[in-house]
């Protein structure tokens, strides 16, 4: 009857509901089980297509593929030489809120970084690190509103600051990051990003501010950091290197040092102004080095050097040096000086010696390979996959151009793509083996400790602005 066939109806529906209960129950437990045991896993690649939307999404799909796990961690570096790559931040962020949300995961973590001047090794103007990390927490704030604490577990904390800001408030920018580096005991690492757009030629007035995001938020001419926590992530390790060849001996200097503005004036050198002892040092000493800069180092308690920059006052033969305000007044009693520079040749050799040094001890266990995927327009695209990661943010005298022959003959991008002149990878894709996925830009200036870990006491913690350096982070799962 019409009853019964009413009633069987029901019945076949309320058991199929059970069982479509029971599978959703069941999938939430295997990916719960999955996730708490999956290991750390890193991907990058850059994309040469010139459409920006096209590229960041074949970027991602390309990364995403070679890592088994679900992505929820994001690293881009858009270089602005190609006006149209705005875009690609959206895209990523677009795909990675996707992914995350499809395989019922927490808020996905992205940083994305517009640079200018650079290729990313090549033609390719756009590089993406894409990551599963287990367990990720991010905590994004300004240096107006910094946080009261991070979590335990916080393994690097990144940090971005508009050009503009750092030359107008350098003082201050470098206050607050000695208060942001305090609060964690993971390493405090980052860049000054230049303006994402106008004439390299232009004056500074004219230029317009630089652009990064952190997450789902746009800052422009700002300073902001996020902190990344999880314990399924070792403590990021650093190689630095520093200006720090010298070219004179230690030197008693007649000075004075203001804490109000964290200025010391220095008035003479050696019985010299310090003007001329200046002077001198780019005549003769760096005659032959035009591309290198001299700095003043303060001699700390530790044994290292601290190279700073400083502006000239010929009027009065003074230089003034700005000094970290973080910087514990035990370490130096600014009675003494000593003049180093930087070398392009040297900084790099240097680099290159502690990234192959790391892989005999920090990253000795990396366990990476390199994954095939196809790709549209490709056959296959061999792609770094592994549990550690490598992120750097350098001078621009540790990016290489490489022009193209004298007779005017085109020369061959590493890709294939016909180009006038070729751009180098960076000094970690060169030295680590080719299954560490790396990644970073190169800027004006970096934000790095003061000394390296474990060399003076009450420095190895603190960063600040430094000029012609580079940082490498070491990114590591358990």
């Amino acid at each position: 009857s019409f009853c019964t066939l009413l009633g069987m109806r029901r019945l076949l529906n309320t058991r199929v509901c059970a069982t479509r209960d029971l599978r959703s129950r069941m999938f939430e437990g295997h990916r719960r089980k999955t996730s708490a045991s999956t290991p750390t896993c890193f991907a990058a690649c850059t994309s040469t297509d010139l459409r920006a939307r096209v590229a960041a999404q074949e970027a991602f799909d390309v990364c995403s593929s070679a890592i088994s796990a679900p992505v929820n961690f994001a690293i881009l570096n858009v270089s602005m030489d190609h006006a149209d790559m705005l875009e690609a931040p959206g895209v990523v962020w677009a795909s990675l809120m996707h992914s995350a949300q499809s395989h019922g995961l927490s808020a996905p973590t992205m940083i994305a970084q517009v640079v200018r001047q650079q290729r990313f090794g090549g033609p390719s103007f756009l590089e993406l690190v894409l990551g599963s990390i287990p367990d990720l927490r991010s905590q994004a704030y300004t240096f107006d509103s910094i946080p009261t604490s991070f979590h335990d577990d916080t393994f690097v904390n990144l940090c971005m600051v508009d050009w503009r800001l750092c030359q107008q408030h350098l003082t201050d920018i470098n206050r607050r990051l000695g208060v942001v580096s305090g609060l964690t005991l993971a390493p405090t690492v980052g860049a000054v990003l230049p303006p994402a757009a106008g004439d390299t030629d232009a004056e500074p007035s004219a230029l317009p501010p630089s652009t990064f995001y952190l997450n789902d938020g746009i800052y422009q001419g700002s300073a902001a950091g996020i902190a990344l926590s999880s314990k399924h992530m070792r403590r990021a390790e650093l190689l630095t290197s520093r200006p720090v060849i010298p070219l004179t001996k230690t030197f008693a200097v007649d000075g004075s040092f203001d804490p109000q503005t964290s200025e010391w004036t220095i008035r003479t050198v050696d019985g010299r102004k310090a003007t001329d002892m200046v002077r001198s040092l780019y005549e003769k000493e760096l005659a032959e080095w035009p591309q290198s800069k001299v700095f003043a180092a303060l001699p700390l308690s530790g044994g290292e050097l601290l190279p700073m920059p400083f502006r000239g006052e010929p009027d009065q033969g003074n230089i003034v040096v700005s000094v970290p305000p973080a910087l514990p007044a035990s370490c130096t009693d600014f009675a003494d000086v000593l003049f180093t520079c930087d070398s392009p040749l040297h900084d790099k050799e240097a680099v290159a010696g502690q990234l192959v040094a790391a892989q005999q001890t920090v990253l000795k266990d990396h366990r990476g390979k390199m994954e095939s995927v196809s790709v549209a327009r490709e056959a296959k695209r061999q792609v770094p996959v592994g549990d550690s990661a490598v992120l750097h943010w350098s001078s621009f005298t540790f990016y290489d151009v490489f022009e193209g022959s004298r007779d005017g003959a085109m020369a061959l991008a590493p890709d294939g793509v016909p180009s006038s002149e070729i751009h180098a990878p960076s000094v970690a894709k060169r030295c680590l083996p080719n299954d560490v996925p790396c990644g970073g830009i190169h800027c004006g200036g970096q934000i790095l400790p003061l000394c390296p870990p474990g060399t003076a006491a009450g420095t190895d913690h603190i960063s600040a602005v430094a000029g012609r350096c580079s940082v490498h982070a070491l990114l590591r799962g358990t």
